[in-house]
């Protein structure tokens, strides 16, 4: 096994030269409940070879984004893909064979309670995917769950030429203007894995790990071994949530707790919604918990004096017993309500 210690790095191997059917084997222990496993397309066979990066800003444009010919059925279709993340613990897959992305999710990602598919908890997990005729089946610590297409496939061979990256992505790739589909999560949002990953077979050929943890892309973030957390939890790292010691440094688990953000310090929102309006329920870190009832037909804030005004009647109610920082509440057009200074939107 090898460890990923900290974002940036990435492994390149041989892509995963499937036709119609293949397998992908491998074990992972990881605390990052959002991060880039697998991928690999099938239109990034001469850009992943561009390893200068000042040969990169050459080729980009006035957008800072590389500059490519693309085919317009592509645009339509995209072209053939495989990619394997983590959302919120879960495994996601995304399949292209040229019909368009499905995407797979393992486990609801919304879900309030863990279930036994949740792959961040630090332990050591079994993952096997297949391809089967334009479908995957996925097997995680011996459970076996198969592929639902939310799009019917024309075609089902999947034709892969380009490399497969593990654990992360070359920065050319994320700057592609076009290579890098929006469905991919967390290559976008640069949420690269860390923790331990190993025992990688592609169609029953091993893949030495240790040897392209040796090349120059992944010498300073991918050690050999499986190396223990060294994230130090102390004892308010996370209060009142959770601290899991992370590789690179502590993560903390806010799920059974009023607050959010990277140490459980900020307050968090919920929002429960029927036909006619939405509640939305927030609490500050004063552990005051406000809510307001908006109707969702509606938009415009001068409809919603009363809304506005039992919010402002709030804030100040508690300014006079603490310093607390205001929080804002804008009703835009388009129903989109942004709560400033707690850092959330939501768009009904």
């Amino acid at each position: 096994m090898v460890t990923f210690t900290r974002p940036g790095g990435y492994l390149l191997l041989r892509g995963w030269k499937t036709i119609s059917r293949g397998r992908i084997a491998f074990r992972l222990r990881t605390f990052q409940k959002n991060c880039l496993l697998l991928y690999s397309s099938s239109s990034w066979p001469l850009q992943s070879r561009i390893r200068d990066l000042a040969e990169m800003k050459r080729k980009a444009g006035a957008s800072g984004r590389l500059l490519e010919v693309v085919n317009a059925s592509d645009l339509l279709t995209g072209t053939d893909l495989f990619s394997l993340e983590l959302r919120e613990g879960y495994l996601v897959l995304l399949l292209n064979t040229g019909s368009g992305i499905n995407e797979f999710q393992t486990e609801s990602i919304w879900r309030q309670t863990k279930s036994p598919w949740f792959s961040a908890d630090g332990k050591e997990h079994s993952v096997e995917i297949r391809l089967m005729d334009g479908y995957l089946q996925v097997k995680f610590d011996g459970m076996e769950n198969h592929m639902n297409l939310t799009k019917t496939p024309r075609y089902t061979f999947l034709n892969l030429n380009g490399d497969l990256y593990v654990g992360g992505l070359p920065e050319e790739l994320r700057l592609s203007n076009n290579e890098l589909p929006p469905q991919v999560w967390s290559a976008h949002l640069r949420k690269d894995f860390i923790g331990c990953i190993g025992h990688l077979v592609i169609d029953e050929e091993p893949a030495d790990l240790h040897l392209e943890a040796m090349a120059t892309w992944a010498r300073d973030h991918v050690e050999h071994g499986c190396r223990s957390p060294s994230g130090a939890c102390e004892a308010d790292t996370c209060a009142p949530g959770v601290c899991d010691e992370g590789w690179a440094e502590p993560l903390c688990e806010c799920a059974d707790t009023n607050r959010d953000g990277p140490h459980c310090k900020q307050g968090k929102a919920n929002v429960q919604t029927n036909r006619n309006d939405a509640t939305f329920i927030f609490f500050s870190e004063l552990e005051i918990e406000w809510s307001i009832k908006i109707p969702i037909k509606e938009s415009s804030s001068q409809r919603h004096p009363s809304a506005v005004q039992n919010l402002q009647i709030q804030e100040a109610e508690m300014k006079k017993r603490q310093n607390h920082k205001q929080c804002d509440l804008k009703i835009e057009d388009q129903s989109k309500i942004t709560f400033q200074n707690l850092a959330i939107t939501d768009t009904l």
